[in-house]
């Protein structure tokens, strides 16, 4: 190893050294009052809310309850929608989940992408309003009941 590196090598060394003991060493606290940013007293600000907030806890099926927040906004009326008209909603949610997963998640995987084909497409759309929106909506809307 020539002089030149031997050299930048200790030097190197040397400074880590340094930077770490540096790091390690207490900082002490400032005395002065003024440079404190802890409040000596907290109040939260009354918010006027547009919901009506629900604390519930929900049994499972093996006696496990779960915390449940239920926030409802003020004034709804016929808010459990998907539960009334779970037909139609269910085909709602199908098609939602087909342009969810066809402009968001496919994009950003690594699946390279594909040509258009309309029949392709009206396929795949009908199998999401069939196969993931309907079983959905019918299951939450039988288990509600």
């Amino acid at each position: 190893m020539n002089k030149t590196r031997r050299r930048s090598a200790i030097l190197s060394f040397a400074a880590a050294g340094f930077f770490t003991i540096a790091a390690a060493a207490p900082v002490a606290a400032p005395d002065d009052p003024s440079l404190n940013d802890i409040p000596k007293s907290l109040k939260m600000p009354v918010i006027d809310r547009d919901y009506t907030k629900r604390t519930e806890m929900i049994a499972m099926r093996d006696g496990v309850k779960l915390y449940t927040i239920i926030l409802i906004p003020k004034g709804a009326k016929n808010a459990p929608i998907l539960l009334t008209h779970y037909i139609a909603d269910g085909a709602v949610f199908g098609i939602a989940v087909f342009i969810v997963m066809n402009l968001v998640v496919i994009p950003l995987s690594a699946m390279p992408p594909r040509p258009f084909v309309l029949t392709l497409t009206i396929r795949q759309l009908l199998v999401h309003i069939v196969c993931v929106g309907l079983p959905i909506s019918i299951a939450a809307h039988l288990f509600a009941a």
